[in-house]
């Protein structure tokens, strides 16, 4: 009997949805329920899963609704099954064979965690760090101005730990995560207000609050190429992402701290548009190129000043 159902989110994403699909047809030790989510692909994503995944539950949306509301009109579909726990999976990460027998395992044993996440490798076998403390508006300051990589620190590596060693971390990707029934029911899904990016951080922050622990299980493994999956604009991504962050920190946070946050991002902002506008002035010949990145930190401004952020 399926005792475990994975929901994906897929979108334009056709080559790397079929292998993310053949890495879950490969697993050992549990046949889960696959729910896909086509997100209005136009790359025939959704055409290829019907004629090579017929057990696939397939969900066909005619425009993308974004991440988040995709997400939960899977695991809608998924909880309406026995499972013990969903898989939220990306389509660009990929299953070793006995990474979700091995995270079910580990739910079943240890009745106060939550969500279990595997060790997330890149496609050349290395780690990709995950699992980090909740985000801080000292550590998003450092981040959004670049302080961090100036002094040479990676944002998602933990200093001083151990990723071959199971640890309870607070925010964990949702790039292959494990959630109990049981929480879901509790929680909810997903926040549909997040339109990119922090969905998982805020839902991880739900989670915790509610009493879960949340487990880092290294001996569950999957390759996850890391964006991947994302087809939007560069700008459309930073302004989403930023949009994403200020509202993770109305929900979870000081007024003060948004505040303090909205000031800093747009001082940022301020600071791109006058550095971008004197290189034009220097350099007439890239002008073009400038423009286009002036334009879009002009509607991160715009956002910033006018609330929508």
């Amino acid at each position: 009997m399926n005792t475990l159902a994975v929901v994906i989110v897929s979108f334009n994403t056709c080559a790397i949805t079929r292998r993310c699909l053949q890495s879950l047809a490969a697993s050992e030790g549990v046949a889960p329920l696959v729910v896909v989510v086509d997100n209005g692909s136009t790359d025939g994503s959704a055409a290829m899963i019907a004629a090579e995944f017929p057990a696939v539950r397939l969900l066909r949306n005619t425009t993308n609704c974004g991440f988040a509301a995709a997400t939960n009109q899977g695991l809608r579909l998924a909880m309406d099954g026995a499972y013990d726990g969903v898989l939220l999976l990306n389509s660009d990460a990929f299953v070793e064979p006995l990474a979700l027998a091995t995270m079910l395992a580990e739910l079943r044993a240890h009745p106060a965690v939550g969500v279990v996440a595997p060790q997330l490798l890149n496609q050349d076998g290395s780690l990709q760090p995950s699992g980090r403390p909740f985000p801080t508006l000292a550590s998003k300051l450092a981040d959004q101005s670049g302080w961090s990589r100036r002094s040479g620190r990676n944002n998602y590596l933990v200093a001083g730990r151990d990723y071959a060693v199971p640890a309870l971390v607070d925010d964990a990707p949702a790039a292959c995560l494990l959630v109990r029934r049981s929480v879901i029911e509790q929680v909810g899904g997903l926040d549909e207000g997040f339109r990119f990016n922090y969905e998982d951080t805020d839902w991880c922050r739900r989670i915790a609050a509610a009493g879960w622990t949340i487990m880092y299980l290294p001996a569950a493994r999957v390759t996850h190429l890391w964006g991947a999956s994302q087809t939007a604009t560069r700008d459309w991504v930073a302004l989403e992402s930023r949009r994403g962050l200020l509202r993770y920190f109305r929900k979870h946070g000081q007024p003060a701290e948004v505040l303090v946050l909205r000031l800093a991002l747009l001082a940022l902002d301020l600071a791109v548009v006058l550095r971008y506008c004197l290189r034009g002035l220097l350099r007439p010949a890239a002008r073009p190129q400038l423009y286009a990145v002036l334009a879009g930190r002009l509607r991160a401004l715009a956002a910033l000043v006018g609330g929508a952020a």
